[in-house]
């Protein structure tokens, strides 16, 4: 008779935990189009349990918190031992390029209708939270299967809020140390600038250039063409089995592109040169009439230079 007593108590306790509805699911944030986006942060998670899906788990790679409108930020279960509740409470803050503007959004979600929703899919499924216009989000299941299958949950609003550079910046190793407005930021993000390239004393096997969106810039050598300012240069040559990777510093090379385009009539030119004696490149921005010398902030000695 005890024993029955025990095993009813820890069944009710199982059932006031929601165990059995504990489950496998994945977590996406998707940005609509012509947007970019940073994120500040964001939990989503069940209020009976103490672990969530949150921005300091992510595995970033090139800053993946400043999301363009073709970028996905995707979180998955650590095993497949992790069982989670479905969530019932998502909190997240972001910054809109396209608005300027602070969003947060805090509060419950529908439990019982993506619970329904997950649950009709047979194996694997993700929450999908788009964040769309004037601080709307879009939230909906899918099944990861058959992705063609995606059940709308919710249209949340979030509200503007008073935001800072310090909240926009964060205090990671991805934190520009050397700009310390919104606006600045904004324009290193955003602005795009009419430029060509000049490597011609380098001799390259393969070349990629990022911004300081984390976007891959097309490298365009013949001619001007609208481009991001870019964060930095990755270049193999053919002699030599290492890489070089440029990083430029994000006021220096803003405050350059600005400067030199003042002059509407002349175009701008980022130039790559070796400096055979000291063994390392030098790269300047040009609009024919003046020159600005652009550092590495990160110099290092190469023999493939």
């Amino acid at each position: 008779m005890l024993m029955v007593a025990i095993s009813a108590l820890f069944v009710n306790e199982l059932l006031q935990d929601k165990e059995f509805e504990k489950t496998y699911w994945d977590f996406e944030i998707h940005i609509s189009d012509k947007n970019q986006i940073k994120l500040v942060n964001y939990v989503i998670g069940n209020s009976k349990e103490f672990s969530a899906f949150a921005l300091k788990d992510v595995n970033r790679d090139n800053n993946p918190f400043l999301l363009n409108s073709s970028d996905v930020l995707k979180t998955y279960m650590s095993s497949m031992d992790d069982k989670k509740l479905y969530p019932n409470q998502l909190s997240i803050i972001y910054y809109s390029f396209a608005e300027k503007r602070f969003y947060q959004y805090e509060d419950t979600l529908l439990y019982n209708e993506i619970r329904n929703a997950g649950n009709s899919f047979a194996k694997e499924r993700s929450l999908i939270l788009t964040l769309l216009p004037k601080g709307e989000l879009k939230l909906s299941v899918r099944d990861n299967a058959d992705e063609s299958k995606e059940t709308f949950i919710q249209i949340l609003q979030s509200k503007p809020i008073q935001g800072n550079f310090k909240l926009l910046n964060g205090d990671d190793h991805y934190t520009l140390q050397n700009i310390h407005t919104i606006e600045e930021y904004v324009d290193l993000i955003t602005k795009k600038y009419s430029y060509k390239l000049d490597f011609s004393s380098i001799e390259l096997e393969k070349l990629e250039i990022s911004s300081f969106a984390g976007e891959k810039i097309e490298p365009v050598f013949e001619r001007n063409e609208q481009n991001p300012i870019p964060d930095n240069i990755y270049f193999l040559t053919p002699d030599c089995s290492g890489s070089v990777r440029y990083y430029f510093d994000e006021k220096e090379i803003l405050s350059a592109f600005e400067e030199l385009s003042k002059n509407k009539i002349s175009s701008l030119e980022l130039v790559g040169k070796r400096n055979e004696q000291k063994k390392e490149l030098v790269f300047y921005i040009t609009n024919g009439s003046e020159t600005i010398l652009l550092k590495n902030k990160y110099p290092e000695k190469s023999n493939c230079i």
